[in-house]
């Protein structure tokens, strides 16, 4: 049996994370819950939408989609369409409760994928935790790790207890449900 979960290393260099850092951070927004509900118990970090087509950076998002098809692939699920994807920002009791990622503008999400753009010493606690039956696993991974697994999987951003997380988050959805009424 094929993992639900899959770790990739080295997925993005320093320098390719710290270029989209670079990037983004002036651009933060408060994150918000669905119908844009501001809810600091459920969700305290700061957000920003990424241009998939940004010449600066377009290159390592299109790494980044490959290594999610080739996760699908060994699913026998066939990934063809990409959200925007999300710039996220933790600093100090920064987190984001349990909660799933199949609601979506474009479309079905079928894959979801977290990389750590940190060092990891730039930041205490933090990391991503995933629910696997009655387990939640925990994922606090080097920077430029990928941890890819199924959008309907409950998870949640640990909390970070100083410092600054930084953190890229994907979605591939499902080409068959683009277009269809929520």
């Amino acid at each position: 049996m094929l993992p639900l979960i899959t770790s990739v290393s080295n997925v993005l260099t320093p320098e390719e994370c710290q270029l989209i850092i670079d990037i983004n951070k002036d651009r933060l927004e408060q994150a918000y819950l669905g119908n844009k509900v501001i809810d600091t118990k459920v969700r305290r970090s700061k957000i920003a939408w990424i241009d998939p087509k940004d010449p600066r950076i377009e290159a390592i998002i299109r790494k980044c989609n490959h290594q999610m098809i080739k996760a699908a692939e060994h699913h026998g699920i066939e990934l063809k369409v990409f959200e925007r994807p999300q710039f996220t920002q933790y600093t100090s009791f920064g987190h984001y409760k349990k909660h799933s990622d199949v609601a979506s503008r474009q479309g079905k999400r079928i894959l979801s994928a977290t990389i750590e753009l940190s060092n990891h010493n730039d930041y205490c606690g933090g990391g991503i935790s995933i629910q696997c039956g009655a387990k939640f696993l925990r994922y606090k991974r080097p920077q430029g790790f990928m941890t890819i697994f199924p959008s309907i999987l409950t998870h949640q951003a640990n909390t970070v207890w100083w410092g600054t997380r930084y953190s890229l988050v994907l979605w591939g959805v499902d080409h068959n449900t683009i277009g269809e009424k929520k």
